[in-house]
């Protein structure tokens, strides 16, 4: 009965693992996408592979493990909720914002910026991780303030009118459009500083 219960819980995060995966790789390739229209290049369109590899594996371990283990959490120790008991629903609602709209989409960025800077420049991994703290403290505040424009919202939904079994698509999918504004984000830094461009491209 256990090795059985192993078994389908191993299956269900690799499937979980495999749509985050799918899902981030989706995000950064529009991002990329979109940044390069918008910035009317004359150049024709490249894929920044660091980049897209990076939003990949944060998409297997954030979108494919830590995001539905936080619902997962909230709904097992919550369970519950719907129209006719809004108060848990707002419980609900605020552990998961206070989770994954502070600490989650700071370690995104983070994550992503650490990296792409590991993988591009020569710098030291202290003063890499320093500048990427740095830069994630401005530019946090910003996000934050766009998170909570829509996310309280969709777990209002998600807690009171989204079916449990629906819920992994429509949070899917949700999470596919903010991981392409989470890309454009992190990948701020390199788009208005001259000299980060420079640095990346020496």
């Amino acid at each position: 009965m256990a090795a059985t219960t192993r078994t389908v819980v191993w299956q269900k995060l690799r499937y979980n693992m495999l749509w985050g995966t799918i899902i981030f790789m989706v995000g950064d390739y529009g991002a990329q996408l979109l940044t390069h229209f918008k910035l009317k290049r004359s150049t024709d369109f490249y894929v920044d592979n660091n980049r897209f590899v990076i939003s990949s594996v944060l998409g297997a371990i954030w979108a494919g493990y830590a995001n539905p283990s936080v619902y997962a959490t909230v709904e097992f120790l919550l369970p519950g909720g719907g129209p006719s008991n809004f108060r848990r629903v707002l419980l609900k609602m605020c552990i998961t914002c206070s989770i994954l709209s502070t600490v989650g989409n700071y370690v995104t960025m983070i994550f992503r910026r650490f990296f792409k800077q590991l993988l591009e420049t020569d710098s030291s991994v202290t003063q890499i991780g320093m500048d990427c703290v740095q830069s994630c403290n401005r530019d946090f505040v910003p996000v934050l303030k766009d998170d909570l424009k829509i996310w309280p919202l969709y777990d209002i939904m998600c807690y009171s009118v989204i079916p449990p079994k629906v819920r992994p698509i429509t949070t899917a999918l949700m999470a596919s459009a903010w991981s392409m504004y989470m890309s454009i984000v992190s990948a701020k830094e390199e788009e208005v500083d001259p000299l980060a461009v420079s640095s990346v491209a020496t």
